[in-house]
């Protein structure tokens, strides 16, 4: 009987992890939309792109003080690892993206952004002026046709 006590202690340590780390990249998903969007938007938006990391961090934490709180006594460790990990890994890989993103080398261009569909304004054009629903519906009404 100990040592499938010991099994289930060892299976319930690795789901409790598994749990916490989902739930703090899930967190980060949340509240940022990715390390590569921080990357080619540094230079534009630092401040606010890692505003949103720490608050990604202070949730992250939250999550796992709440899980080592709910958690079985001799298993309250493994929701603190799990977050913890999950939220060192996202802060220095959206940290790094910031670094990359200001040194000069990788900068969003969309002037280069090709139109989706045959038509449509360019990026710059859909950003400064409302859309024209009139405009879409023809589009689609059009690929419909073309099918």
């Amino acid at each position: 009987m100990a040592g499938n006590d010991n099994g289930l202690a060892a299976v319930g340590a690795a789901g409790l992890f598994g749990i916490y780390l989902d739930a703090i990249f899930n967190l980060y998903s949340f509240t940022n939309s990715s390390p590569q969007t921080t990357e080619l938007f540094a230079d534009q938006r630092a401040k606010t792109l890692m505003k949103y990391v720490r608050i990604g961090d202070i949730a992250g934490i939250a999550v796992g003080a709440v899980g080592f709180m709910l958690a079985p006594k001799g298993q309250k460790i493994w929701p603190i690892l799990g977050a913890g990990s999950g939220v060192i890994f996202a802060h220095f890989l959206y940290q790094y993206a910031l670094k990359q993103g200001t040194n000069g080398k990788y900068k969003a261009d969309v002037s280069k952004v090709k139109p989706v569909y045959r038509g449509q304004a360019d990026v710059t054009q859909l950003v400064s002026q409302p859309p024209n629903y009139d405009t879409y519906q023809e589009n689609a009404e059009q690929a419909r046709g073309q099918r």
